[in-house]
Protein backbone atom coordinates (compact mmCIF):
# COMPACT_ATOMS: atom_id res chain seq x y z
CA UNK A 1 0.00 0.00 0.00
CA UNK A 2 1.02 3.26 -0.85
CA UNK A 3 0.20 6.44 1.38
CA UNK A 4 1.26 9.85 1.02
CA UNK A 5 1.71 12.24 3.62
CA UNK A 6 2.48 16.21 3.03
CA UNK A 7 4.69 17.03 6.39
CA UNK A 8 6.67 20.39 6.77
CA UNK A 9 10.18 20.74 5.37
CA UNK A 10 11.80 21.07 8.94
CA UNK A 11 10.26 17.37 10.37
CA UNK A 12 11.64 15.97 6.72
CA UNK A 13 14.89 17.35 7.21
CA UNK A 14 14.99 16.12 10.87
CA UNK A 15 13.75 13.20 9.85
CA UNK A 16 16.20 12.14 7.40
CA UNK A 17 18.92 13.55 9.14
CA UNK A 18 17.84 10.87 11.64
CA UNK A 19 17.58 8.33 8.80
CA UNK A 20 21.69 8.62 7.83
CA UNK A 21 22.40 8.82 11.47
CA UNK A 22 21.21 5.30 11.39
CA UNK A 23 22.40 4.49 7.73
CA UNK A 24 18.46 3.97 6.97
CA UNK A 25 16.99 4.94 4.14
CA UNK A 26 13.79 7.85 5.01
CA UNK A 27 11.43 5.25 4.04
CA UNK A 28 12.84 2.73 6.30
CA UNK A 29 12.92 4.50 9.24
CA UNK A 30 9.26 6.14 8.43
CA UNK A 31 8.39 2.54 8.15
CA UNK A 32 10.08 1.53 11.10
CA UNK A 33 8.19 4.12 12.90
CA UNK A 34 4.71 3.21 11.99
CA UNK A 35 5.17 -0.35 12.80
CA UNK A 36 6.67 0.96 16.13
CA UNK A 37 3.81 3.22 16.30
CA UNK A 38 1.04 0.39 15.16
CA UNK A 39 2.72 -2.48 18.13
CA UNK A 40 2.08 -0.24 20.39
CA UNK A 41 -1.15 0.66 19.89
CA UNK A 42 -2.08 -2.85 19.26
CA UNK A 43 -0.70 -3.84 22.91
CA UNK A 44 -2.49 -1.83 24.21
CA UNK A 45 -5.92 -1.94 22.43
CA UNK A 46 -5.65 -5.80 22.65
CA UNK A 47 -5.41 -5.41 26.75
CA UNK A 48 -8.56 -2.80 27.55
CA UNK A 49 -8.07 -3.67 31.23
CA UNK A 50 -4.32 -2.95 32.39
CA UNK A 51 -3.51 -2.65 36.20
CA UNK A 52 -1.87 0.83 37.29
CA UNK A 53 1.69 -0.43 36.82
CA UNK A 54 1.47 -1.83 33.54
CA UNK A 55 -0.49 1.48 32.12
CA UNK A 56 2.78 2.98 33.23
CA UNK A 57 5.07 0.34 31.95
CA UNK A 58 3.19 0.57 28.93
CA UNK A 59 3.58 5.04 28.82
CA UNK A 60 7.58 4.51 29.44
CA UNK A 61 7.98 1.94 26.39
CA UNK A 62 5.66 4.70 24.25
CA UNK A 63 7.67 7.49 25.43
CA UNK A 64 11.15 6.15 24.85
CA UNK A 65 10.15 6.16 21.24
CA UNK A 66 10.93 9.52 21.05
CA UNK A 67 14.37 11.32 20.65
CA UNK A 68 16.16 12.61 23.85
CA UNK A 69 17.50 15.63 22.28
CA UNK A 70 13.95 17.41 22.66
CA UNK A 71 14.37 20.74 24.33
CA UNK A 72 13.36 20.90 28.32
CA UNK A 73 12.36 23.70 29.99
CA UNK A 74 13.26 24.83 33.61
CA UNK A 75 10.79 26.09 36.18
CA UNK A 76 11.58 29.68 35.22
CA UNK A 77 10.33 28.63 31.78
CA UNK A 78 6.66 27.36 32.63
CA UNK A 79 6.50 30.15 35.99
CA UNK A 80 3.62 32.34 36.18
CA UNK A 81 5.61 35.57 35.39
CA UNK A 82 6.89 33.98 32.03
CA UNK A 83 3.56 34.06 30.66
CA UNK A 84 3.45 37.50 31.22
CA UNK A 85 6.67 38.69 29.75
CA UNK A 86 6.69 39.80 26.39
CA UNK A 87 10.22 39.75 24.35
Amino acid sequence: MTISVAIKPELEARLAARARTSGQSLEGLIEGILEQEAGAFDSIASSPQLTGAERARAFRAWAKGFPASGATLGLDDVSRESFYERE
